[in-house]
C-alpha cells in the first residue's frame, strides 16, 4: 500500500509540473487546451490548475473568445509568485540579479571582482553582490541563489577544480560556503551554460530543443542542448570548444597543448593581433569596433580569420549531433556581421551539405546578463522540470 501511494504521489507531481511546464512555454493557456497538450484527462486538469492557483502559482489572465457558448478561461504562471537570484563572474565583476518567474529582471547590481582576486576577496564580493538582492526579494518567494561560474567545477557542481580567471578558488566547496551564509538552495553552473539556460527559457532558444550556444570572449566556450535538455558530458565538464585543434603544432595553449582554437581566436588574441599591426600600445573592444565601422581593412581582415577558425571547429561539432540552430554570443558577438559571415562561411565550407542547408545562425537575445539570468533559472527547474524527479 505504501509503494502504491508513493507512486501516485510521484505521479501527481509530475502531472503537475507538467501543467507548469506548457504553462511557462505556451501560456496562457485555457483547460481544455491544457487538457489536450498535456493528454491528461480534463478531471486531473482541474484538480491541479484549482491547486496551482490555491499555491498562487498560477492565475486567470483573462477569457479566450468563443464562436459560441461560454468564454474558455485562460491561465498562466504567476510571474510574481516566487523569485530568483542569479549571479555571475567574470574576470572584471559580479553581475547579479533578481528575477521574476518570467525572466524579468526586478533588480540588477554590479560590484567590481578583478581576476585573480584572493579567495576572501571573492567572498567578500559575492556578499556584497547578494545582500541588496536579497533585502529587496521577499523571504516568502526567494527560491534560492544561482551562480554562473568562470572554470571547471567538480561532478557535483560544488567545488571549483580549475579557475584560470581565479586561481585562488580552486579548491573552495561555494556551495557549502554560502549556503551556511545565507541558508537558502544554492546551485551552482558553468557560464556558457548558463547563457544557454536564459536563451532558452526566455530568450531566442525559447522554441528551439536542438541547438549551440557559442560563447565568444576571453575563451571560446559552447554549450549544447539535444531534445530540450543540456548536455553535460562525462563529470559535467562539456564544452571546452576552444581547446579543440585547428592547428596542429601551433602556439601553445594555457591548457598545455599545441594549436587550440583559443590560440588563434579569442578576445586576447585578436586585441594582440589589432596592437600588433597596427604599432598600438593598447586597444579595446570598443575601438576595435569603431575600426570595423571605419571599415579598416587591417581589423576586418583579423576579425574573418578569427571567425574562420571558429567556424571550422564548430563545424566539426554540427557533424556530429547536427543541430538546428547555432547561437552566437559573448563579447566577440559585437563585433557584429563581419564575424558572424566568417563563421558563416567557414560552416558552409565544413559542414555536412545537408546539415548546413537547415542550420540557423542566431545572434544572442542577452549580454552578459544573461548568464546571471541563466543562474536564476537553476532554481525554476524545482517548480517547471520533470527530470527533478527522476
Amino acid at each position: 500500500m505504501r509503494t502504491i501511494t508513493c507512486n501516485l504521489n510521484t505521479m501527481k507531481k509530475i502531472n503537475r509540473l507538467r501543467v507548469m511546464n506548457l504553462l511557462n512555454t505556451e501560456g496562457p493557456l485555457s483547460r481544455i487546451k491544457l487538457t489536450k497538450k498535456s493528454k491528461l484527462d480534463g478531471k486531473t486538469v482541474t484538480s491541479l490548475t484549482k491547486e496551482l492557483i490555491g499555491e498562487n502559482l498560477v492565475s486567470s489572465v483573462g477569457f479566450e473568445s468563443s464562436s459560441g457558448g461560454r468564454c474558455p478561461e485562460l491561465l498562466d504562471i504567476n510571474a510574481d509568485a516566487k523569485q530568483c537570484i542569479g549571479l555571475y563572474m567574470d574576470g572584471e565583476k559580479i553581475l547579479g540579479v533578481l528575477s521574476n518567474l518570467k525572466g524579468k529582471i526586478l533588480t540588477k547590481k554590479q560590484f567590481p571582482l578583478k581576476a585573480g582576486a584572493s579567495g576572501k576577496t571573492v567572498i567578500d564580493v559575492f556578499k556584497k553582490s547578494i545582500l541588496p538582492l536579497a533585502e529587496q526579494a521577499e523571504s516568502s518567494k526567494l527560491l534560492g541563489i544561482g551562480i554562473a561560474v568562470q572554470g571547471i567545477m567538480d561532478a557535483n557542481m560544488e567545488k571549483v577544480i580549475q579557475s584560470t580567471l581565479f586561481p585562488s578558488m580552486e579548491g573552495m566547496n561555494l556551495k557549502k560556503i554560502l549556503r551556511k551564509i545565507y541558508h537558502v538552495p544554492i546551485e551552482i553552473e558553468d557560464v556558457t551554460r548558463s547563457k544557454a539556460l536564459a536563451e532558452k527559457w526566455f530568450g531566442v532558444a525559447k522554441k528551439i530543443d536542438n541547438f549551440i550556444l557559442l560563447d565568444m570572449g576571453m575563451g571560446i566556450g559552447c554549450a549544447i542542448f539535444a531534445e530540450g535538455h543540456i548536455h553535460y558530458g562525462e563529470d559535467m565538464s562539456s564544452g571546452e570548444l576552444g581547446h579543440t585543434i585547428v592547428n596542429e603544432g601551433g602556439d601553445l595553449c594555457h591548457c598545455g597543448h599545441r594549436g587550440c582554437l583559443e590560440t588563434v581566436a579569442s578576445l586576447e588574441v585578436l586585441e594582440k593581433r589589432i596592437k600588433k599591426e597596427l604599432a598600438l600600445k593598447s586597444i579595446s573592444l570598443k575601438e576595435i569596433i569603431e575600426m570595423l565601422h571605419e571599415e579598416n581593412t587591417t581589423v576586418k581582415t583579423i576579425v574573418c580569420e578569427i571567425g574562420h577558425y571558429i567556424g571550422l571547429s564548430i563545424s566539426n561539432v554540427v557533424n556530429v549531433i547536427h543541430p538546428s540552430h547555432i547561437i552566437l554570443g559573448g563579447s566577440l558577438a559585437g563585433l557584429g556581421n563581419i564575424l558572424f559571415d566568417s563563421i558563416d562561411d567557414a560552416l558552409r565550407r565544413f559542414t555536412m551539405p545537408s546539415f548546413y542547408n537547415n542550420l540557423k545562425l542566431v545572434p544572442a537575445k542577452f549580454g552578459d546578463e544573461g548568464a546571471s539570468l541563466g543562474a536564476a533559472t537553476l532554481l525554476l527547474r524545482k517548480i517547471f522540470e520533470m527530470e527533478e524527479l527522476m
